[in-house]
C-alpha cells in the first residue's frame, strides 16, 4: 500500500510540474520587433525602457536574473514596454550590436527603489567601433569605422601613451593621455560613419568615439589601441633584407663567372651533355618522325 501511495504522489507532482507553463512577458519595439524573455524567477515589477542606438542593431539588456532583447528600428529607436525585474537585480546594462557584429560598451543604469512600475529613458548607447589595421606604418593610410545614433555628431579622442624612463636599474612604463585635437565626423542616415587615422607620427595611440544626439552626449565606445611604426623601422626590417640577398646574389653570380671563364668546366660539362645527351636524342626523334610521316602517307595510299 505505502509503494503504490509513494508511485500515486510521484506521478501527480510530475503531471503538475509539466503542465503549470513559465510566465512569459514580451516587449516589443515601436518598429514591430518583439523579444520575448521566460523565466521561473519572481519579479516585483516590470519597466518601461527606451532609448536610441544603431540603425536596426540589436540591443540587449542584462542584469541579475533579468535579460531581454529587442531590435532598433531605421531611425535608432528600440524600447521593452513591459520589462520584468527581479529582486535582486539592482543596476541594468544595455549594449547594442550593429549590423557588422560589433558591440557597444554597456550603459549600466541604477533602477529605482520602488516595487511600482516606472519608465526609464532615452538611454543613448554608446556607437561601435573598428580599425582596419592594429599595427600601421608612418604615413600609411589606415581607418576606422563604426555605428552610432542616426544623423548624430560623433567625436573622436586620441590620446598618446608615452614611455617614460625613471632612475634605477628598472625600466617603468606609463601611460600619459596626450590628447591631440578632436575629430568631428557625421553618422549617415543608418549610424554609419568612419574617419582616417592620423598616422603622421609614430607611437602608441588609444582611441575612441562619443555622438552627439539632441545635444545629449552618449557613452564612450570602447578604447581602441593601434601603433604607429617608423618609416626607418619599415625600411631596416623589409627593405634592407631584401637588398642584402640581392647584393649576395649578385656577388656569387660575378665569382661564378671569373671562377668558369678561368676553368672553363660549365662549358665542357654543357659540350659533353650535348655531344653525349641532346644529339642523339634528336637522332632518334627525327626518326620516329620520319616514320611517323611514312605511314601517315601509307595508310593515305
Amino acid at each position: 500500500m505505502k509503494k503504490l501511495l509513494s508511485i500515486f504522489i510521484t506521478t501527480f507532482i510530475y503531471l503538475c510540474i509539466s503542465v503549470i507553463p513559465a510566465p512569459t512577458f514580451a516587449a516589443s519595439s515601436q518598429s514591430g520587433a518583439k523579444s520575448t524573455v521566460k523565466a521561473n524567477i519572481p519579479f516585483t515589477t516590470t519597466i518601461r525602457l527606451f532609448g536610441y542606438s544603431p540603425a536596426n542593431s540589436t540591443v540587449q539588456v542584462l542584469g541579475v536574473r533579468v535579460f531581454a532583447q529587442t531590435t532598433a528600428d531605421k531611425n535608432g529607436y528600440w524600447v521593452f514596454y513591459e520589462l520584468p525585474i527581479s529582486a535582486q537585480a539592482r543596476e541594468l546594462c544595455i549594449s547594442a550590436i550593429d549590423a557588422e557584429k560589433r558591440v557597444s560598451f554597456p550603459s549600466c543604469i541604477y533602477l529605482p527603489e520602488t516595487d511600482k512600475p516606472s519608465e526609464i529613458g532615452p538611454v543613448l548607447l554608446a556607437p561601435t567601433v573598428s580599425l582596419s589595421s592594429g599595427s600601421l606604418w608612418q604615413n600609411e593610410t589606415g581607418n576606422a569605422s563604426g555605428f552610432a545614433i542616426p544623423n548624430s555628431t560623433v567625436k573622436v579622442s586620441f590620446f598618446e601613451v608615452q614611455d617614460n624612463i625613471q632612475t634605477g636599474w628598472r625600466l617603468a612604463k606609463w601611460a600619459e593621455a596626450a590628447e591631440i585635437p578632436i575629430l568631428t565626423t557625421q553618422a549617415g542616415n543608418l549610424g554609419e560613419f568612419s574617419f582616417s587615422l592620423p598616422t603622421w607620427k609614430t607611437g602608441n595611440w588609444r582611441m575612441f568615439v562619443k555622438a552627439i544626439y539632441n545635444n545629449q552626449p552618449t557613452p564612450k565606445s570602447q578604447t581602441l589601441l593601434f601603433t604607429i611604426g617608423a618609416i626607418i623601422n619599415y625600411w631596416f626590417i623589409y627593405i634592407l633584407p631584401k637588398l642584402l640577398w640581392l647584393l649576395a646574389f649578385l656577388i656569387a653570380l660575378i665569382l661564378f663567372i671569373l671562377w668558369e671563364k678561368r676553368h672553363k668546366r660549365v662549358r665542357k660539362l654543357v659540350a659533353k651533355l650535348i655531344e653525349k645527351k641532346w644529339k642523339p636524342f634528336a637522332v632518334r626523334s627525327g626518326l620516329m618522325w620520319r616514320r611517323l610521316q611514312y605511314n601517315l602517307r601509307h595508310l593515305k595510299k
